[in-house]
C-alpha cells in the first residue's frame, strides 16, 4: 500500500521498509484502480513492509481492504538477509474472477491515478 494512502487511512504513516514477496503475483483488478495479489510461484513482488502497527491500526485495515481481500501470513525479505513474518492481502479464491490477466504497472498508478484515488477514500 502507498504510503500516502496508509497515511489517510490510519492517519499516520507508521515505519516503514521495502520488502520482496516471493511466490505471489500482483495483478490489475477489472474496473478497479487498485491491484489484487494471487500466488504464483515463480514471481516476486517489491511492496512495502509497515512495522509495529496495532491491533486496532490493523482492524482498520481490514475494514479498509474489504470483503474481496483475505489477511494472511507470509515472510518477506527486507534487504540481503533480513526476513519478516508479515501480513498480506490476497484477492478470496472466490473473488479472482475479478483480477485482469494483466499485471498492474505501480509506476502508472502512482504517475496518473494516485491523486484522484487519495480524493476518493
Amino acid at each position: 500500500m502507498f504510503p500516502e494512502v496508509v497515511g489517510v487511512v490510519l492517519g499516520t504513516i507508521p515505519v516503514k521498509e521495502t520488502a520482496i514477496l516471493v511466490g505471489y503475483q500482483r495483478f490489475s483488478m477489472k474496473r478497479r484502480a487498485y491491484p489484487g495479489l494471487k500466488k504464483n510461484s515463480r514471481k516476486k513482488v517489491q511492496g512495502v513492509l509497515y512495522k509495529n502497527l496495532t491491533p486496532s491500526q490493523m482492524r482498520i485495515i481490514d475494514c479498509y481492504e474489504g470483503d474481496e481481500y483475505e489477511r494472511i501470513a507470509v515472510r518477506v525479505g527486507c534487504g540481503t538477509s533480513r526476513h519478516y513474518r508479515a501480513w498480506v492481502y490476497v484477492v478470496k479464491y472466490n473473488q479472482q474472477h475479478l483480477l485482469s490477466p494483466h499485471a498492474w504497472d505501480v509506476e502508472d498508478f502512482a504517475r496518473s491515478k494516485l491523486t484522484a484515488y487519495l480524493r476518493n477514500l
